[in-house]
């Protein structure tokens, strides 16, 4: 197997690749020393940041790309054609690597704002899925208090509790290298296979507006308020303990907050198609204007 990783200039760097040099593993780093500018990059995991992490997997025909966060807390993953794989999908099919292979039993944790696909690959397998507010805090604390045993957020945060109460990127990257040893598939291949398992389509969309401080208030109605049907689909459940959350009886669901760190209010939706995920997010502002009252 060969891996390509980019720690992106920060404190995963002379780690992750050791890994896989003390295990007799093909590795090459890029952006593995110090560099105060970052080489001019911005050090997140969001696919425009990983070009040059696409052109070597790609150019050296390796197996797999991993790229780990400035400080080291979340990763991304691409797969043998360089192809960006979402956290979504990356963060369930950990999950059912672990059930399925490692033998994993416990209780699921994951944000209210997290794809519901985790929920399908613990349900399959009877666990428990336990939602928490959006923020590593609401995760890291229930693993120490031993609610639950896998963490996961829509960031690419991973956690677990056999390993530490807080998300580690270097560990999920090298989960997911462990993962493709065992599979002895392309990643490629393994995605379409957990597809084909888990039929029911998952996509994500997000938007975000500013909030001013006079709309705190309403804000809070508009949390209370009831949902009625929407976009043909009816309710199914509604949720009010970090913003406004309501689900959908096909499994669709959006969700409304207020950031906890940035003056913006934060729309988000999962729907079978990307163009139904940006409806709900449409309707989701709607309802979020008319409540201003324009």
């Amino acid at each position: 197997m060969k891996v390509i990783v980019d720690p992106l200039f920060g404190t995963a760097r002379e780690y992750i690749d050791r890994f896989f040099l003390e295990n007799d593993l093909w590795v090459e780093a890029i952006h593995s020393f110090m560099d105060p500018g970052f080489g001019g990059l911005n050090p997140s995991i969001y696919p425009q940041n990983l070009r040059e992490l696409r052109d070597k997997v790609v150019e050296t025909g390796s197996n797999l790309g991993i790229a780990i966060d400035l400080d080291g807390d979340r990763f991304g993953i691409l797969d043998e054609r360089g192809s960006y794989v979402h956290p979504n999908t990356v963060l369930a099919l950990l999950l059912d690597y672990l059930i399925t292979v490692k033998g994993f039993q416990g209780r699921i944790g994951k944000s209210i704002a997290t794809t519901a696909l985790l929920e399908d690959v613990a349900v399959s397998h009877g666990l428990e899925v336990i939602e928490t507010p959006v923020g590593a805090k609401y995760i890291s604390g229930a693993i120490t208090r031993g609610e639950i045993d896998f963490g996961a957020e829509q960031s690419a945060g991973f956690w677990l509790r056999d390993h530490l109460p807080e998300k580690d990127g270097i560990y999920g990257g090298l989960l997911m290298a462990e993962m493709l040893a065992f599979r002895q598939e392309p990643l490629s291949r393994i995605v379409k296979d957990f597809s084909r398992r888990y039929p029911r389509r998952r996509v994500g969309w997000e938007r975000r507006i500013p909030l001013s401080p006079h709309s705190v208030d309403i804000y809070e109605g508009f949390c209370h308020s009831s949902w009625a049907d929407a976009e043909g689909r009816r309710v199914a459940k509604e949720m009010t303990g970090d913003g406004k959350k309501v689900v959908f009886d096909d499994g669709s669901w959006l969700l409304v907050r207020k950031s906890g760190t940035e003056p913006y209010l934060r729309f988000y939706a999962e729907a079978g198609t990307l163009v139904e995920a940006r409806r709900l997010i449409a309707l989701s502002m709607k309802r979020w204007q008319d409540a201003k009252g324009h």
